[in-house]
């Protein structure tokens, strides 16, 4: 799926009427599932799905949060010509996963599956960039360990087992979710002590 996310708060009102233009120009376009696309607004959250179908395909957060670096990554006339998808780095989308993981008004396992991921392949935490952010936030270290002590196997199991596929489900499964859970806890270590 593909979240974008707002550089101001929409409102509820102005949220009701981005789904419904959303919905009226998405009907002309074929379904997956045979029927059109459906937009709906909770609050200031618009989801797109299709009727049939599980995921949301496009959600919009009507809430901003501050980029990786605090500036955000506009798109132009020139960048919309020259690059197919205008996206973070890997770096950056670790800084929006670190982020997501603590700020989620509930816990997703997913956030701790893309940090585990994202590591993996390479990906580094600027230091000087998240503590800035963790500051404005005014996390402090039992606001973080409170957080981590949160990620329990049972409850990324949960979260996880209808995304992963089967065999990659089964080794986490059997390693207790360990991997993901010792990833999470080392990219904030450094935070864990103030």
């Amino acid at each position: 799926d593909l979240d974008l996310l707002s550089q101001e708060p929409v409102s509820d009102a102005g949220a009701r009427e981005i789904a419904s233009s959303l919905e009226r120009d998405l009907s002309r376009l074929p379904s997956l599932a045979g029927s059109p696309p459906s937009c709906l607004a909770s609050g200031h959250d618009i989801a797109v799905r299709v009727k049939g179908l599980p995921p949301v395909l496009l959600q919009f957060p009507g809430l901003p949060m501050v980029p990786p670096g605090g500036e955000p990554r506009l798109l132009t006339g020139d960048s919309l010509r020259t690059e197919l998808i205008a996206s973070p780095s890997i770096d950056g989308l670790l800084f929006c996963k670190a982020v997501a993981l603590l700020k989620r008004s509930a816990l997703k396992g997913r956030d701790a599956f893309d940090i585990w991921f994202l590591r993996e392949r390479g990906a580094k935490l600027d230091p000087a960039g998240f503590d800035a952010w963790r500051r404005w936030e005014e996390l402090d270290a039992g606001d973080i360990a409170a957080r981590l002590k949160q990620l329990s196997a049972a409850r990324l199991k949960a979260d996880l087992s209808r995304y992963l596929p089967e065999a990659l489900a089964r080794q986490f499964d059997s390693a207790g979710y360990a991997p993901l859970i010792e990833s999470a806890r080392g990219l904030l270590a450094p935070w864990l002590e103030d």
